[in-house]
């Protein structure tokens, strides 16, 4: 594979692109949540800027978990696998309706295993930081590791490049290391940095790694690279759909390689807010602060009143004293004033007036509807962005990897597609529970319980019921077979209770006739 530019020096020209994006994204951390895209030069030992106001923070994070909320219900699959309609036709065509309804069920077994993986490796975690910095900066960079765990890569560490129809074309992520941790292919290519002295007892050694990505008649080429030198063995290539990195961005906008921030929409407010809750705690600082000014030709005397306790009798009068007092109390009700109004507009932008506010664990199904719904109607569709640009990559991800261990079976090719399912059909499957909940009650409704129980297939319904809940069918619902054998089973015990005592009277008769 020839290489024609290096990982560094393609880094640094996309930089420059990048510059307005990210001082965007600092100012925009300034005041919601610093430590998320601190100034550059930043490290442990920095004070960050500490906002006055907190509404910054409490939105971010309040819109980041709804995000997360809708996009990864808890203990329900965020995707469905759909059959291809060749595959339904071909289940049709064998005259067994229970055979469509098996091949669903083993699609949920296995979107039950996908979602176990996301909560195993601990992708929730990474996926909420990685809201965090849509909803702030706009932009960030999430990669899929081999053994199912992800990595974010903050603005500040990747570059990117994308087509007029918004496909990436190219990824340079920039790493740090200390040498200690660099991979040993890494170390054997450049030489160690400085050791530790008496005269320089701590010099850099921290190398930066590159990675470099991009397309190429319609494959992404990768390497890596250190000190401007190719790393052996990190050649190779992804299939259009294998791309394990996600640059994700909060919105699309045709022509730019980077999406904007939903901050941005409000920075005008947020950063009015700041400066008025600064100026309202200058001002109660100074309001709080208590001085007695006594007339120094007034018979009072001031060292008494400096010593005096609160109830002591003093001589003197009480026209000698006044206190200190600002006489801008008016004002700053005008200030306060504006500032409630700017605050108001900032919770109504982040959804801090939502009702729904419970554990997650505890939410049920039509509230995460109501979430998406809110999502889709305040943010102009960002969620089904996300659901394309990050859902679907993971799914199939997730999906090739599992096959590739053997923990799930092979697919056929073509046979069964992966979709994210957008607006408030977000839930998928739970979504199919309800219409055939009222698919059911509609037919019992109109024809009566006997004539439904006459033109719907119970077990079939069960089944689907629990293919569309998420819950395996086959530990739940009896399998036709079962029930018939239960049914010949009724009708022998039946029979047997109906001749039962005719065959003790006949048997008794008979033996009184031959006694």
């Amino acid at each position: 594979m020839g290489i024609p530019v290096t990982a560094t020096a393609r880094y640094k020209m996309l930089a420059t692109e990048r510059e307005p994006y990210l001082l965007r994204g600092r100012r925009n951390s300034e005041l919601t949540l610093p430590s998320l895209l601190p100034p550059e030069g930043t490290n442990s030992a920095t004070n960050l800027y500490d906002p006055y106001q907190s509404v910054g923070s409490k939105g971010v994070n309040h819109l980041a978990a709804k995000l997360m909320l809708a996009l990864f219900p808890p203990n329900t699959p965020f995707f469905r696998l759909r059959l291809s309609e060749e595959v339904k036709q071909q289940a049709e065509d064998t005259g067994d309706p229970q055979a469509l309804t098996d091949i669903e069920t083993t699609l949920s077994r296995i979107e039950r295993k996908v979602l176990q993986r996301v909560e195993t490796r601990g992708m929730r975690s990474t996926f909420n930081e990685a809201k965090k910095h849509l909803v702030v900066v706009g932009n960030v960079l999430v990669e899929l590791l081999d053994d199912g765990a992800a990595v974010l890569h903050p603005l500040t560490h990747f570059v990117t490049k994308r087509d007029r129809e918004g496909t990436v074309v190219e990824i340079v992520i920039k790493e740090d290391f200390s040498w200690d941790t660099l991979p040993e292919a890494a170390q054997a290519v450049i030489p160690e940095p400085e050791e530790p002295t008496e005269q320089n007892p701590r010099p850099d050694r921290t190398v930066s790694l590159y990675t470099r990505v991009y397309l190429v008649d319609g494959r992404y080429e990768h390497y890596q690279e250190v000190g401007e030198k190719l790393i052996p063995g990190t050649e190779g290539s992804y299939g259009l759909d294998e791309l394990p990195f996600l640059p994700l961005r909060w919105t699309k906008v045709d022509g730019e390689d980077y999406g904007r921030a939903f901050v941005d929409d409000y920075y005008g407010d947020l950063r009015s807010v700041e400066g008025l809750s600064r100026s309202l705690v200058t001002f109660g600082a100074a309001a709080s602060k208590v001085l007695i000014f006594v007339d120094d030709t007034g018979y009072t005397d001031s060292k008494q009143v400096a010593e005096a306790n609160s109830g002591d009798v003093l001589d003197g009068r009480a026209q000698d004293l006044s206190s200190f007092q600002l006489d801008k109390y008016p004002d700053f009700q005008v200030v306060k004033a504006v500032l409630d109004d700017a605050r108001k507009r900032l919770e109504e932008g982040f959804l801090l007036f939502s009702g729904l506010r419970r554990d997650a664990e505890r939410v049920t199904a039509a509230e995460i509807r109501a979430i998406i719904q809110e999502l889709e109607q305040a943010l102009g569709g960002i969620y089904s962005v996300l659901s394309q640009e990050l859902q679907l990559p993971l799914v199939r991800r997730l999906l090739r990897m599992m096959i590739k261990e053997g923990a799930l079976p092979k697919l056929p090719k073509g046979a069964v597609e992966p979709e994210i399912v957008t607006g408030v059909e977000a839930l998928g499957r739970a979504n199919d529970a309800v219409k055939l909940e009222q698919l059911y009650a509609l037919v019992t409704q109109t024809f009566g319980p006997q004539a439904a129980s006459e033109i719907f297939r119970p077990a079939q319904g069960a089944r689907e019921f629990a293919n569309a809940l998420g819950v395996d069918a086959d530990q739940h619902v009896r399998s036709e077979e079962e029930l018939e054998q239960r049914r010949q089973e009724a009708m022998q015990m039946q029979a047997l209770q109906a001749v039962g005592p005719e065959a003790i009277r006949t048997n008794a008769q008979g033996e009184q006739q031959n006694g």
